[in-house]
């Protein structure tokens, strides 16, 4: 697996996700592709149920889980759907998406996701008969 060199402990703050956070410590971290990860531990056979909360991530992960086939091994997939903030490309996601936030951010390639957005992939998903339920 790769490795992701990250904080772990320590408290927070209002600020860019990339800021260290106090008393953290950094720790290697494996960091798994998801599709492999499941296609090589599960069948359609399993009763698989996945619970989701990626942090605005999702939106990457949703795309490569249909277009791979994983996500015909889950059979209840439990998703928390992020939205109005700004894009998980960011390095400011805890602010809300202002019209004028909004406009900056497009025109860096980094749009905000809004709710009909994420209601979308719900309902896309359903078309595709995975049984997803937002939770969050």
């Amino acid at each position: 697996a790769t490795m992701l060199h990250l904080p772990v402990g320590g408290s927070s703050s209002i600020g860019a996700r990339d800021a260290p956070l106090r008393g953290a410590q950094m720790v290697d971290v494996p960091v798994y592709n998801m599709s492999r990860w499941l296609l090589s531990r599960f069948s359609p056979a399993d009763f698989v149920v996945l619970k989701l909360d990626v942090e605005g991530t999702e939106y990457e992960l949703l795309p490569l889980l249909l277009g791979t086939g994983a996500l015909a091994v889950v059979d209840e997939l439990f998703i928390e759907m992020h939205f109005d903030r700004q894009s998980w490309k960011s390095t400011d996601r805890r602010t809300k998406c202002s019209e004028a936030a909004e406009a900056a951010l497009t025109a860096r390639g980094l749009p905000c996701v809004h709710r009909h957005e994420a209601l979308h992939w719900l309902q896309f998903m359903r078309e595709m008969c995975v049984y997803v339920h937002e939770w969050g």
